[in-house]
């Protein structure tokens, strides 16, 4: 099955919120789309969305972003919204994609990410497209429950330049 990374556009927020209610994300995920992104879609420089599909069918999204444009570290969020769908390697084909294509277009020397210390599965593909753990820490949610994570980081090669 071959796995594409399309740009989210505005018509794609609404299946975006049904997935996030689909597999109850919020049970393992803090949150769902780029920090900058305001309800509409913009080209800020910032950050780079992507809708992921399968074959022929949307099951998730992507997204990598800079906390400002000037910076050359990023954080990678990710949630494959179709329950069937998971466990069939689509979300490390997705990684691969979009780290290539953000280390290209904004020479990056790092990409990280937190992951709940639960979520064995996203820890483990995210182990799998070499992320490495270097930190753990927790965090209040929304509900005032502590959620323990860790921090994850990735540092491309210098075979992007």
């Amino acid at each position: 099955m071959e796995i594409l990374l399309k740009e989210v556009n505005n018509s794609d927020i609404y299946q975006i919120k049904q997935w996030i209610k689909d597999i109850e994300a919020d049970r393992y995920m803090s949150r769902f789309y780029p920090k900058a992104f305001d309800g509409k879609i913009e080209d800020t420089g910032v950050y780079l969305w992507f809708v992921i599909v399968a074959g022929e069918h949307n099951i998730g999204t992507i997204w990598v972003e800079r906390d400002n444009i000037d910076t050359n570290e990023a954080t990678i969020g990710i949630f494959i919204g179709v329950k069937d769908k998971l466990g069939q390697e689509i979300g490390r084909i997705a990684i691969g994609k979009i780290i290539e294509l953000s280390v290209k277009k904004w020479k990056l020397k790092a990409i990280r990410l937190n992951v709940r210390k639960d979520n064995q599965r996203a820890i483990k593909c995210y182990e799998s497209c070499n992320f490495i753990i270097v930190g753990e820490g927790t965090k209040l949610n929304s509900d005032g429950q502590f959620i323990e994570f860790f921090e994850m980081r990735y540092e491309p090669s210098l075979i992007y330049d």
